[in-house]
């Protein structure tokens, strides 16, 4: 999430984890209401990241 709200939600993601480990984590982030069908943070996600990076 925080990744997404500084604009660039893959550039954390090398290797394995791009390819194995993305995949579960934006289900499950979609599944809570905090990522959009469309990659987009929700306003709840926004809300979640920015009490996060705060």
């Amino acid at each position: 999430m925080i990744s997404y709200y500084r604009g660039k939600p893959w550039a954390h993601l090398v290797g394995r984890s791009m390819h194995g480990g993305s995949g579960p984590t934006w289900c499950a982030l979609y599944r809570l209401g905090l990522l959009s069908a469309d990659d987009k943070l929700t306003e709840r996600g926004w809300y979640e990241a920015t009490v996060r990076v705060s």
